[in-house]
């Protein structure tokens, strides 16, 4: 029986070049795909990247800064009452979760209210006391993996100094026992708003000291405050709140050539802001607010 030991060999030969073309052409897709990502944020690794972890008793708002290797996080207690997003009512922290799959969207339930009760934009909503993990990368709401990516690696390399836990003074809370036995803790939202005034803003918006001025188009009540302190918190500047007839959309922003600066791309981002062309009167950037925007929150 003869036998053709050079065919097998060039079949061998060519399955191994096919797994090295495989092989490249995937780390070429994985190398740009991780450089765009990172384009897409590129203001962030000079920021908090703020995660809401959900566990049974509590909830951490975590802001981990991976360029200045900080993480403060604010740990709230499960007892503490806070407005429930599209309805009029309030709900335990701890009842958050529970309360949003029972909506089909336990994530966006509590982004949303603890969103409009801290002031603060939050970029993903982890669950569990896992939510640090590699495993838990890729879950949560964030709009660029690269960040969730960058904020697991940074939580993971901090040291215990470089850590900060935070509870929410008492001076700003009050106590109160239900007719059926309920423990309830209500805090000053306007108190808490000021003593979380710049606990994670970022660096990068800080030095362009850019000034707002933040004009709410939606028709409902203190939605141009909420856009002021979530700017505010990011580390923007507010010169004017105002009011304006009702429009539609979500918002939009004017400005006149600070289209590259990192609080624009936070605007974009962050807010869901759309650009457009107008007459500013007084700050460098005009944030307007649709009726949109106060269906997400009220």
């Amino acid at each position: 029986m003869r036998r053709d030991y050079g065919r097998g060999k060039s079949n061998s030969g060519r399955i191994g070049w096919w797994l090295m073309a495989t092989v490249l052409i995937l780390s070429i897709l994985v190398f740009g795909w991780l450089v765009f990502e990172k384009g897409r944020s590129k203001w962030g690794e000079n920021r908090f990247y703020i995660t809401a972890v959900v566990e049974d008793e509590w909830i951490r708002v975590v802001g981990v800064n991976s360029m200045m290797k900080r993480a403060v996080e604010v740990v709230i207690p499960g007892e503490v009452m806070v407005p429930l997003v599209g309805t009029q009512g309030e709900l335990k922290v701890k009842s958050l979760w529970r309360f949003g799959e029972s909506e089909g969207r336990p994530e966006e339930m509590v982004r949303r209210s603890l969103e409009s009760w801290m002031g603060v934009k939050i970029d993903a909503v982890w669950r569990g006391d896992a939510a640090f993990e590699w495993s838990r990368v890729w879950s949560g709401m964030a709009e660029s993996k690269w960040d969730s990516f960058s904020t697991v690696k940074a939580w993971n390399e901090l040291r215990d100094d470089q850590r900060e836990s935070l509870r929410i003074p008492s001076r700003l809370t009050s106590m109160k026992v239900t007719p059926d036995g309920q423990t309830e803790v209500s805090v000053d939202k306007g108190g808490l708003w000021a003593w979380m005034e710049g606990l994670w803003a970022s660096p990068a918006i800080l030095a362009e000291s850019l000034s707002f001025e933040v004009i709410n188009a939606s028709g409902e009540p203190g939605m141009a405050r909420l856009v002021e302190q979530m700017i505010k918190s990011a580390g923007g500047v507010v010169v004017l709140v105002d009011t304006a007839e009702v429009e539609d959309g979500l918002c939009w922003y004017e400005s006149g050539g600070e289209s590259e600066s990192v609080s624009i791309d936070w605007l974009e981002r962050q807010m869901g802001c759309g650009e457009r062309t107008g007459n500013r009167v007084g700050g460098d950037v005009r944030v307007v607010i649709g009726k949109e925007w106060a269906e997400r929150y009220r």
